[in-house]
């Protein structure tokens, strides 16, 4: 079963954000409507906003296919496989030690944190996708996601009941 790294709801909640702010100052300085009437006598730093506004409206697609949006985990009976654009990590559930969902920085368990595989018995906390590595990779939580590790492994979720505690 192939899964997005970083939840499809935060991915959307992001995307829909960055558009209701930038798509709105792009038509109004399009059409000079509101305040920005007053550029017609400064037509190059009226550009420059235009071009900065698009490249607003068009980071989604940077962010989609470059960044963040591009995370993919794949989950089989072989086991579980972390791909992004530079690298492809698999750990077969026999290489997989513990099972955790790991706090933020400030040590509080949310309903968005990282739910992590680990190759090793005592690793390092990963609080972000940046401390992914070889032995230790994972995914948001999200709902229906301890079934279906219950279905290859019977290795315990730490940190569940306090998310389960939450919802």
């Amino acid at each position: 079963m192939n899964f997005r790294v970083v939840s499809p709801r935060v991915t959307w909640f992001i995307y829909l954000g960055i558009e209701l702010l930038a798509i709105p100052f792009f038509l109004l300085l399009l059409f000079d409507i509101g305040p920005y009437q007053m550029y017609d006598s400064m037509p190059g730093v009226r550009l420059i906003q235009l071009t900065l506004l698009c490249v607003a409206i068009v980071i989604p697609l940077y962010f989609e296919f470059y960044n963040f949006g591009s995370l993919r985990l794949h989950m089989d009976a072989s086991g579980l496989t972390y791909k992004s654009r530079q690298v492809d990590y698999h750990l077969s559930w026999n290489e997989v030690k513990r099972i955790s969902i790991n706090p933020d920085a400030p040590g509080q368990l949310s309903t968005g944190e990282y739910l992590c595989f680990f190759a090793d018995e005592e690793p390092k906390t990963i609080v972000a996708r940046s401390g992914f590595n070889s032995r230790a990779f994972g995914l948001q939580y999200r709902k229906g996601l301890p079934e279906l590790i219950a279905k290859y492994t019977d290795l315990e979720i730490e940190n569940l009941e306090v998310i389960q505690k939450k919802r």
